[in-house]
């Protein structure tokens, strides 16, 4: 809103310049006239004008006669209009940025302006671009995906997708565009360890695949070397990434279960980059690099632990979970054929780590879940299970959080989580698989 402030000001302000410089106007012509009354003084030979009564010096006596700049006088008009057709739209509530020209449009797209952004795409998807325009737009968001600093620069490499999805790229330009695809790799493991502990990491990947693409990627050949020295596959544990076409941001989680000595460490991640498609791109080498510590006093690596009581009441009011039966399988010998799949979100940001051990109680029973854990200022839980729970003509029970630090030294930058415990009752457990969820201020207080 103060952006298009000071657009509307910014808009009547030249507008006022111009409507002034037209009724100005210029003076035309070679004859002499009177600065003050503009009377022609052709031929006079008196130093006084007689018409207004001025002294004729050098000052007083200029050349032609003003005439409007019509020119100046429309292009005011406009000027101002427009800054009342904004002003208008601001005070009704419409979106001025489908009235808005493409060049304007453009440069407000290139400061990553989220609306710029959609209304391209609406324009782009309405098919009322043209060839010039889409070029524009190709060349700013292939440059954007080779440099992409940004989620903002993502918006526009989906962009590109629409345009590929359309077929609006030329062959150079979709090679260079699945060239692209994925090259921004990092490769984090934890900072410090104790010793004999697994040392956690994860190859995240910062770009952006397509939704819809005659093309895949992938990483193959994965290696790692501490200190130059090559582990063998065996001696380390990784998982994927992978929805679909997408990569995940965390693309290959690793667990690295090496005995090495106190000190400074360096380990390097090598893979090679493979695309699969009708396109003909040849593989790249990825070889990534980072540096921990296995400290020689197991508590120099401990998780700090925080028991505040009124992160407590952020995080009942933050966190939900659900449950439900997702299926049935054939009955175990003692007649149970029910397994249990929890569910957890957040409503908002967490406001601190945590890393809880999950359990599941019904009457006098009590089962093992798994571990969940959740980052500072983060929505996205990690949620470890253990074998699914074999149990029936349960309706409904408690879900039972317990803080673990032994958790969040699996996790590569989780150095501090809250301590405590949370109970979510009642939980309900029914026949649908839709699951249902619930903050523990919605449901009876633990």
């Amino acid at each position: 809103m103060l952006q298009l402030a000071s657009l509307i000001i910014a808009l009547i302000l030249v507008g006022i310049s111009f409507l002034v410089r037209g009724l100005r106007g210029r003076r035309i012509g070679e004859e002499k006239r009177c600065c003050r009354c503009n009377y022609n003084l052709t031929g006079l030979l008196s130093e006084v004008c007689p018409e207004c009564g001025a002294e004729l010096n050098a000052k007083a006596v200029v050349l032609g006669t003003r005439q409007r700049r019509y020119g100046s006088l429309v292009t005011g008009i406009v000027f101002v209009l427009v800054a009342a057709a904004l002003g208008w739209s601001a005070i009704r509530g419409v979106d001025p940025y489908p009235y808005y020209p493409f060049v304007y449009i453009f440069y407000k797209a290139e400061l990553a302006n989220s609306r710029a952004l959609s209304e391209i795409n609406r324009r782009l998807s309405k098919g009322i671009l043209t060839k010039r325009q889409i070029d524009k737009l190709v060349d700013a968001a292939l440059d954007k995906q080779a440099d992409c600093e940004d989620f903002k620069d993502l918006e526009w490499v989906d962009i590109l997708q629409r345009l590929d999805e359309r077929e609006l790229l030329s062959e150079v330009q979709r090679q260079r565009y699945y060239e692209q695809l994925a090259t921004d790799f990092t490769f984090e493991v934890r900072e410090r360890v104790r010793p004999g502990q697994p040392i956690p990491g994860e190859v995240s990947y910062r770009g952006y695949r397509p939704t819809v693409a005659e093309i895949s990627t992938e990483l193959d050949n994965m290696s790692l070397a501490v200190d130059e020295t090559v582990i063998p596959s065996s001696q380390w544990w990784k998982t994927y990434g992978w929805t679909g076409l997408h990569i995940q941001d965390h693309l290959v989680e690793i667990l690295l279960r090496e005995e090495l000595s106190a000190g400074p460490h360096e380990i390097t991640f090598h893979a090679d980059l493979k695309h699969y498609g009708d396109l003909s791109i040849s593989p790249k080498k990825v070889v990534l690099i980072d540096h921990f510590e296995v400290v020689a006093k197991p508590e120099d690596a401990d998780v700090k632990l925080t028991s505040d009581p009124q992160l407590k009441r952020q995080l009942e009011r933050l966190i939900r979970t659900g449950i439900s039966i997702l299926g049935y399988q054939e009955p175990t010998p003692d007649g149970k054929d029910a397994f249990i799949a929890f569910h957890f979100k957040t409503g908002a940001p967490l406001p601190v780590a945590v890393a809880f051990d999950v359990h599941y109680r019904t009457g006098e029973e009590e089962y093992d879940c798994g571990s969940l854990w959740c980052e500072r200022h983060s929505t996205d839980f990690t949620f470890d299970d253990a074998l699914p729970i074999d149990i029936s003509e349960i309706t409904q029970g408690e879900v039972i959080l317990r803080s673990n630090p032994e958790i969040a030294l699996l996790t590569v930058d989780i150095w501090e989580i809250w301590d405590g415990q949370l109970v979510f009752k009642p939980v309900t457990v029914g026949p649908s698989t839709r699951t249902q969820y619930r903050s523990l201020l919605q449901a009876a207080q633990p």
